[in-house]
């Protein structure tokens, strides 16, 4: 099926998100006072905020764009829809974060309240997309229950900043938050992060054998899980560990295979292994997390708001953010192949897929994350803001070597760069020419 052109509102979506994460990782890494105290502080929410909601879910919402209507045959709204919709998130999102840094709390709910209208109408710019989920496609459930989380993470999100602005109930601080963050955090990013897996790393989906029972079953430990996680923090019950442990044995299920293959050295794709180590970063935060919800870190060297930070961090920076990048490094310059010279294929010389964008940039923005992100868990384990400093400096230095690689790539679309073939450029044009003929003949 022919995809609608939303190329306009996904180039929109993709930039303001690199924008997001570069801004974000820039100002963490050069301002050490993100890093030099507790982490329940107003203008630490604010930048993660913009880190969530401008990087996270523009990214997810772009990628969605494209690989709906390719993967699933759905259609996308007009392109004017989709531009409407993007600019009432990106403004939610810059009202939210603004107001937070501040502490004005009528600004953070009510830029919420523009949030949670954009997210009621992201299943709305792809019709069909229930319908599908309906019927049991799993990329399409894992995508509608994304966005259902979304729904409840932004209402949740609103009732914060209203009560903090009006006083309305006396509630724990934690409890919101910690149910907050899993709804957006695990609910939504990672339920879309393991939807588009299936596809675009097919060894993390059940085998042909034991699908759709296996995928089913995994999918509705998931959401039990999440459920049971977020309503005892909310509720403050006694069922947490049950929740949490149920939550972490199907998220370490879902990357059990990436692992499996990355421990035993299967994996030849470069972009499948940085993604299989992001896995190994999922698979140790769900033990942190079961760690904490059974009181078992009495037993650690570090308090628990120590532990919280670095499971925070963790997830966003080693989890979400290094798998993010490598999918990116995997679909962006096929897609960009696809546009700018799939029509040319066998008519005239062109450039190898990997020949948009350089493989050691790719490699240096894997270790960038995987080793910054250590160092960042590690200084905020041991109370070092200058360790978490530099670790989030590296992060962002693997940042920097993946957004060089993204230019690298869109700049063939965008500025209709004209291909100079070289010498081997042509010896593979003829070779390709001499199969078709061949081909033809017999």
């Amino acid at each position: 099926m022919k995809r609608v052109r939303s190329q306009g509102a996904e180039e929109v979506y993709v930039l303001s998100a690199m924008l997001s994460l570069a801004g974000t990782l820039g100002w963490a890494s050069f301002d050490g006072r993100f890093w030099s105290s507790h982490f329940y502080r107003t203008d630490l929410f604010g930048l993660v905020h913009v880190f969530t909601l401008g990087w996270l879910s523009l990214i997810i919402q772009g990628v969605l764009l494209r690989l709906a209507p390719m993967v699933l045959g759905t259609r996308t709204r007009s392109l004017r829809w989709l531009l409407v919709l993007a600019g009432l998130w990106i403004i939610g999102a810059s009202g939210l974060a603004s107001h937070m840094f501040r502490g004005e709390w009528f600004g953070v709910w009510t830029a919420g309240l523009c949030l949670w209208i954009a997210a009621l109408f992201i299943p709305l710019s792809h019709p069909g997309l229930i319908k599908l989920a309906i019927k049991g496609d799993a990329v399409a459930t894992y995508a509608v229950l994304g966005i259902g989380h979304l729904i409840l993470a932004a209402s949740l999100g609103i009732f914060i900043g209203l009560n903090k602005h009006l006083g309305l109930i006396a509630v724990k601080p934690y409890a919101l938050l910690g149910a907050h963050f899993h709804l957006a955090e695990v609910g939504w990013v990672t339920f879309m992060m393991l939807g588009f897996g299936r596809k675009l790393l097919p060894i993390t989906a059940p085998s042909a054998e034991t699908e759709p029972r296996s995928s089913r079953l995994r999918l509705i430990g998931l959401e039990l899980g999440l459920v049971l996680t977020a309503g005892s923090l909310l509720l403050g019950s006694r069922l947490l560990p049950v929740g949490a442990s149920l939550l972490a044995w199907m998220l370490i299920l879902h990357v059990a295979p990436l692992v499996r293959d990355l421990l035993r050295g299967r994996i030849k794709d470069r972009s499948t292994f940085w993604a299989a180590v992001a896995a190994l970063f999922l698979v140790l935060d769900s033990l942190l997390g079961v760690t904490m919800a059974c009181s078992l870190d009495r037993w650690l060297p570090w308090t628990r708001d120590r532990l919280l930070f670095a499971y925070g961090a963790i997830a966003f920076l080693g989890w979400n953010t290094l798998t993010i990048v490598s999918l990116a490094l995997k679909l962006f310059p096929l897609w960009v192949w696809q546009e700018r010279f799939g029509a040319d294929w066998g008519v005239r010389p062109v450039p190898r897929v990997t020949d948009l964008y350089r493989p050691w940039l790719r490699e240096a923005t894997g270790i960038g994350l995987t080793l910054g992100t250590l160092l960042t868990a590690a200084g905020l384990l041991q109370g070092s803001g200058a360790l978490a400093q530099w670790g989030v400096r590296v992060v962002f230095a693997g940042v920097v070597c993946f957004l060089v690689n993204f230019v690298l790539m869109a700049r063939w679309e965008m500025f209709d760069i004209t291909f100079t073939p070289g010498p081997s450029d042509w010896e593979r044009f003829h070779a390709l020419r001499r199969e078709k003929d061949v081909s033809s003949s017999s």
